[in-house]
């Protein structure tokens, strides 16, 4: 998670496709999905591009600088950036229109609207037996997040193609928000893009998460489940491992696949994986 401002700003994260595949678009599944702390946010972007190809450059960003990071420590030197123009959309917009890739980069996007909430303000009830379900007594007035649409075009990639995820961040006027009402989590965000993907190529897509660089030649963190097993390393291991030893081996091998691979920083984890999936996480 990242400090971010307390008036509208932009960040962004960017990575690259393992494989070749398409984004599985299911709104009855509310997938893709993006999570993030509503009170601090507005919308999300999602581009097939890299930040440079959409004008997007490390020099349009300025260290947090209205937001009081006592409970959080200090400000982080290498995430806790944002940019802050006057009018965040536009000029987002602006620059992507002007870019290399263009507007027709887009693929997913979720916005707040009347009409798909991100916020909602609920009235406080009493534990009353006139609220005759358990889940209808005792609410806190207060405001309470909502999901959202997540809207997408059919999106098909290639291995090594750039993607692109931008968050608009900042405390919504409607939300009474102070630091001596917060806590920890209030006071930082995380813009995460969760989604699912089919592999159209050979080569068999892992489920990864990856923490995402804000230019496209730094070097992400990318976890991948210790079951992957990609045709590269089959004819060498079992799948099966019968002693530590054996399952280490083929960690240490699969690490130096990927990172050949995908020219990336590597963190196998060893939990039991679900379906292919893919998940894009700002540091």
């Amino acid at each position: 998670a990242n400090v971010v401002t307390k008036r509208p700003s932009l960040r962004w994260n960017t990575g690259k496709w393992p494989v070749d595949g398409n984004v599985i678009v299911s709104p009855e599944d509310q997938m893709p999905w993006f999570h993030a702390h509503r009170s601090y946010f507005t919308a999300f972007w999602a581009f097939a591009a890299s930040p440079e190809e959409l004008g997007l450059t490390t020099d349009l960003l300025r260290r947090v600088d209205d937001n009081n990071a006592t409970k959080n420590g200090p400000l982080d030197d290498r995430w806790d950036w944002v940019w802050t123009p006057k009018d965040p959309p536009r000029a987002l917009f602006e620059r992507v229109r002007g870019s290399e890739k263009g507007i027709n980069s887009l693929r997913c996007w979720l916005s707040a609207s009347d009409e798909e909430k991100v916020l909602e303000y609920v009235n406080g009830t009493s534990k009353s037996p006139d609220y005759r379900q358990a889940w209808q007594q005792d609410w806190k007035a207060s405001w309470y997040d909502r999901s959202g649409e997540v809207h997408c075009k059919p999106w098909t990639f290639k291995k090594g193609d750039n993607y692109t995820v931008v968050a608009l961040n900042g405390i919504d006027e409607r939300y009474n928000w102070t630091h001596d009402q917060s806590d920890f989590f209030t006071m930082m965000q995380h813009d995460i893009f969760f989604l699912a993907y089919e592999t159209t190529g050979p080569e068999l897509g892992p489920t990864m998460e990856i923490f995402g660089d804000f230019e496209s030649s730094g070097r992400n963190e990318v976890k991948v489940k210790w079951t992957y097993m990609p045709r590269a390393l089959g004819d060498g291991f079992r799948k099966n491992f019968k002693d530590k030893n054996t399952q280490r081996a083929f960690e240490q091998a699969l690490q130096t696949h990927l990172r050949t691979e995908l020219d990336e920083n590597i963190v196998i984890m060893r939990d039991q994986p679900p379906k292919s999936a893919l998940t894009h996480k700002s540091l």
